[in-house]
C-alpha cells in the first residue's frame, strides 16, 4: 500500500508559475483526480510525481520516502495517456507483456500476468490484434492493463479519455475505477472533465493558476465548495442576491437559511444555489421562462426574474411539460435547502 505527500510545490517554466505552494496527500488504495482548466498546473503535478520534472521548491514521499531523489526507472510508476502511446508493431498481448520483458519476468509469469489482464480488461477477442486494427477505447484498455501489468507503487492518469466519444468514455471511466478498486492501486488521475472527476474519484482536488482551491469528496466538493471559483467550476451555479437576517442568518428567494459564513447587519451579499435547489411554479409569478431545453431525464429552465436576475432552474422533465416560453412563474428555494455558500458582497 501507497501514501503519496506533495508539500509546498513550486515549479515555474519561464516567467509562467506553473505550481505556487502546491501540497496534496492521496492516501493509500486512493484514487484522487486533479480537476481544473487548461494551464491550471494539475499535468505538472502529475509529472512531477511521476519523475519527469522537478520542482524548484518542495518535497515529495511515498510511504516516508524521498522521491524527488529517486530516478524515473526506480520509481516503479504506471502511467496512461491521452494518446495510448502503444508499441505500433506489437500486439496487444505484447504491449501488456512488455514491461515484465524489461523486468526479466520468465515467460511462464509473463503469461499468467497479461492473460490476466486481459480477462479483466475485457480484451479477450483483441489480445492478438495490432494497435491500427482496435478502436480507441480498446486502445486505452491496452494502454491501461500494460501500466499496471509490472504491479507499479502508483498509477498516474493523464486526461486518458479526452479522445474518446462520449459512451465510450463513459464505459471506460467505470473500468478504470473498477480495476483501480480491485487491485488497489493508489491512483492520481488528471482532467478537465468534472462529470469525470466527480463520478470515479474518491477525492478531487479543484486547481486554480498553480493552487490547490479545495480536496474533498465528490459530494462534498459539490454541496460545499469553499469559494467562488469551486461553484463555479464544478457544475452549474446561480448567483443569487441575499441579504442579512437576525442570528447571522441569510434571507435567499424569501427564505431565511444558514450560510457558510454568519451574516453581519445590513450587510448584501451573492449566495451559489445550484439549478436543482430552483423551484418552478407555472402560470403565475415575476419570472418569466426564457428557454427550455430537454435533457432527457431533466430539462434546464433559462428564466430571468425581475429581482434575481438571469437564473438556470433543472427540473424533472415530468414536471416541465406545462412550461410555456415567455410563459410567468413563481420562483423558490427547495424546502429542504437550509445551508447556502455564500461567494462575495
Amino acid at each position: 500500500m501507497t501514501t503519496v505527500q506533495m508539500t509546498g510545490i513550486r515549479k515555474v517554466f519561464g516567467s509562467t508559475i506553473a505550481l505556487d505552494d502546491f501540497s496534496l496527500t492521496i492516501e493509500s488504495g486512493q484514487l484522487v483526480c486533479l480537476l481544473g482548466p487548461s494551464g491550471c498546473g494539475k499535468t505538472t503535478a502529475l509529472r512531477i510525481l511521476a519523475g519527469f520534472e522537478q520542482p524548484e521548491q518542495g518535497s515529495v514521499t511515498v510511504d516516508g520516502e524521498n522521491f524527488l531523489s529517486q530516478p524515473v526507472e526506480k520509481r516503479r510508476v504506471g502511467m496512461v495517456f491521452q494518446d495510448y502511446s502503444l508499441f505500433p508493431n506489437m500486439t496487444a498481448r505484447e504491449n501488456i507483456g512488455f514491461g515484465l520483458r524489461i523486468q526479466r519476468k520468465s515467460a511462464v509469469e509473463r503469461t499468467a500476468t497479461v492473460d490476466r489482464l486481459i480477462t479483466l480488461t475485457d480484451l479477450q477477442a483483441h489480445a492478438d490484434k495490432y494497435p491500427h486494427q482496435m478502436s480507441g477505447g480498446q486502445k486505452q484498455r491496452v494502454a491501461l492493463a500494460r501500466a499496471v501489468a509490472t504491479e507499479p507503487r502508483l498509477l498516474l492518469l493523464d486526461e486518458p479519455l479526452s479522445a474518446l466519444d462520449a459512451k465510450v468514455r463513459e464505459s471506460l471511466r467505470d473500468e478504470i475505477r473498477r480495476l483501480q478498486r480491485e487491485l488497489g492501486i493508489t491512483t492520481l488521475f488528471v482532467t478537465h472533465d468534472q462529470h469525470e472527476a466527480l463520478a470515479i474519484a474518491d477525492q478531487v482536488g479543484v486547481m486554480s493558476q498553480g493552487r490547490l482551491e479545495q480536496l474533498a469528496p465528490p459530494a462534498e466538493l459539490y454541496r460545499d465548495p469553499v469559494n467562488a471559483f469551486v461553484a463555479g467550476f464544478v457544475g452549474s451555479m446561480n448567483r443569487i442576491p441575499a441579504r442579512a437576517t437576525d442570528s447571522g442568518r441569510w434571507s435567499v428567494m424569501g427564505r431565511s437559511v444558514t450560510g457558510s459564513r454568519a451574516s453581519a447587519g445590513g450587510e448584501e451579499a451573492l449566495v451559489a444555489i445550484r439549478p436543482e435547489d430552483v423551484t418552478i411554479d407555472a402560470g403565475r409569478g415575476s419570472a418569466t421562462v426564457q428557454s427550455v431545453a430537454f435533457l432527457g431525464p431533466i430539462t434546464r429552465v433559462s428564466l430571468h426574474d425581475e429581482q434575481l436576475g438571469k437564473l438556470v432552474a433543472d427540473l424533472i422533465s415530468a414536471d416541465a411539460r406545462d412550461l410555456v416560453i415567455n410563459g410567468p412563474v413563481e420562483v423558490g428555494l427547495r424546502a429542504d435547502v437550509s445551508r447556502v455558500v455564500v461567494l462575495s458582497e
